[in-house]
């Protein structure tokens, strides 16, 4: 259904986490299986770029503790009849980090070799060495130009773990005048032990940008509301690059974007305050359009409370099909998603998005990381688009695994913080009029927009009007059943208003929305009767009944209560 582009630690022959491989023997010159003139940077990995899911020497490693001593030494993690110190150069166990070793790696411990040998038939199925490196055959047709966004050379990364920062950047005339396509993104990366995400977001005409947002890079975070939100260009330790499938490319240009914002995380394990980095991009446009312009799509929770030692907790963030429908373009009834990618931190040990059909009950697929990786995303382009309808909906569900967690882990941008978001390319862009469609706990982030204060001032007088605050009215069981329809005043918004409510300083305000809700559900048990009554008899209709008010009035009092409301 698709292929994999892997994102993570790249550019030319860079590794994952480059400081890894101080800490094997050899670790440097360890020779490429499918040509020994090379070597292998990612030697726990399945491409020599480092940073995609781990080979059999990559699995053990981690199983290990990634640390070098003889328990990993003496094993033969690729099944050829070598232990791992034997293909390293270290065959007695002797080496620690930090010595010399007089032998050289003869062999890689994590693919069997000779590859074609009987002995290794089924064994490297995830070898395929004519497809090492970035492949996009798009950029090499004579009409593609390139350009390049980073940093000034020299630029310091903090002295601290977690960092984002940006700057925005005015493109080239060479790209702004004219329409063009951007198909195509390599990352650069310069100093690999400290950078682990870049994004490329394209600007709004009307973005506030201001002379400072150009001239340096400044600390910020997931774009810094400035109007720079649209996703163009993406990277995570790993990839060597995101070639995009032939019907679509982003619009630069005339009726595109001329300006970006680039972002760049660092993660400083070793906190050290010499280290200096100007990573960035490499686009590559063309002025032949293609069939769609492109765009991203970001779905996910925003509110997360992950409890400490917990071997696989949960968490999921959707795009309803109320907020899908509220942010498609009146002119379409569907949109393709081209491909996605997820993302989760340190604690993240799968992700899962998919896209649910609510008619049928059915499931798809989008991205299925069974065995998420922090330090190697994937990015799957897919051989085949996915269409989405109007009334699906988008989840993505997280689990964390928090056993060597002492304390609760909450959302945030710390790289010890977490996160719960998937990525979706999707086409014609056009289609869509908001970039990010998620959660905050419970309650669709959307509603914030689509239940707005005349919203809730017309139904609100509605209310007041047709429902009494100490008896059921007939006038309010319409406007009630109304309301039960409406995600505005029900389900999880409604817990959440109230809540909410419960919090506020301003206690004639909290006494209006309680006041609110006690009028909408004067008329419960009523309204349960009337449902009941016909079809199981009064005895079993007042029970209903009984139950269904409990239910809703409880939500209220618990709020009323929390808020220490005076009665």
């Amino acid at each position: 259904m698709f292929t994999c582009l892997i994102v993570a630690y790249c550019a030319c022959a860079v590794s994952g986490y480059d400081y890894f491989r101080n800490d094997i023997p050899n670790g440097h010159t360890v020779p490429h299986p499918c040509n020994s003139a090379k070597t292998w940077d990612g030697v726990g990995h399945q491409t020599q770029e480092g940073g995609t899911a781990r080979n059999p020497f990559g699995l053990d490693w981690k199983d290990n503790g990634q640390v070098w001593n003889s328990s990993i030494c003496e094993k033969d993690s690729d099944g050829d009849g070598r232990t791992n110190g034997q293909e390293l150069g270290d065959p007695d166990c002797t080496w620690t980090i930090g010595t010399n070793i007089a032998a050289v790696a003869s062999s890689h411990p994590g693919i069997c070799e000779p590859i074609r040998s009987a002995m290794c038939a089924n064994k490297n199925s995830f070898l395929d060495c004519g497809k090492q490196g970035f492949q996009c055959d798009a950029i090499n047709q004579p009409d593609v130009f390139n350009i390049s966004i980073s940093f000034a050379p020299g630029t310091r990364v903090p002295r601290q773990e977690t960092t984002y920062m940006c700057q925005a950047f005015d493109l080239p005339e060479v790209a702004t005048s004219s329409t063009n396509h951007l198909i195509a993104a390599i990352p650069n990366i310069v100093n690999p032990t400290v950078a682990h995400h870049m994004i490329i977001r394209g600007c709004s005409s009307d973005a506030h940008i201001t002379d400072q947002h150009r001239a340096a890079p400044y600390m910020c975070f997931m774009g810094d509301q400035i109007g720079c939100d649209d996703i163009i260009a993406i990277w995570a330790v790993g990839s060597p690059g995101v070639c995009l499938p032939d019907e679509i490319g982003f619009a630069v240009g005339v009726g595109g974007y001329k300006q970006v914002l680039f972002e760049i995380h660092w993660d400083n394990q070793l906190l050290l305050d010499s280290y200096v980095d100007n990573s960035g991009f490499i686009l590559f446009l063309t002025p032949n359009k293609r069939a769609n312009d492109a765009g991203i799509l970001m779905i996910g929770q925003d509110q997360l409370r992950i409890p400490p030692l917990q071997p696989a907790f949960d968490v999921s963030g959707r795009c309803s099909g109320t907020c899908l429908d509220f942010i498609y373009d009146e002119n379409y009834e569907e949109f393709k998603i081209a491909g996605a990618f997820n993302h989760a931190h340190l604690t993240g040990s799968a992700v899962v998005t998919q896209v649910y059909d609510p008619a049928t009950g059915g499931l798809t697929d989008l991205a299925r990381d069974t065995t998420y990786d922090f330090n190697a995303p994937i990015f799957y382009i897919f051989d085949k688009a996915v269409s989405v309808r109007r009334g699906q909906e988008l989840n993505v569900t997280c689990t964390y695994n928090t056993m060597s967690r002492t304390q609760m882990t909450y959302y945030g941008e710390g790289t010890r913080d977490e996160m719960c978001f998937s990525f979706l390319l999707y086409y014609p862009k056009e289609s869509l009029t908001d970039h990010q469609c998620s959660q905050k706990g419970q309650t669709d982030k959307c509603l914030d927009v689509l239940c707005g204060p005349e919203q809730e001032l017309e139904f609100g007088a509605r209310v007041w009007t047709a429902c009494s605050l100490f008896e059921c009215l007939d006038t309010c069981k319409a406007v009630a059943m109304e309301a039960d329809k409406n995600p505005c005043f029900s389900g999880n918004r409604k817990r959440a208003v109230l809540e909410n409510a419960s919090t506020q300083d301003d206690v004639e305000r909290a006494a209006q929305v309680f006041e609110f809700f006690v009028r909408l559900d004067s008329c419960r048990t009523e309204m349960a009767m009337d449902q009941c009554r016909d079809d199981q008899g009064v005895n079993s209709g007042i029970n209903v009944a009984v139950s269904t008010y409990v239910t809703s009035i409880a939500v209220v009092l618990t709020a009323m209560v929390a808020h220490s409301f005076p009665h």
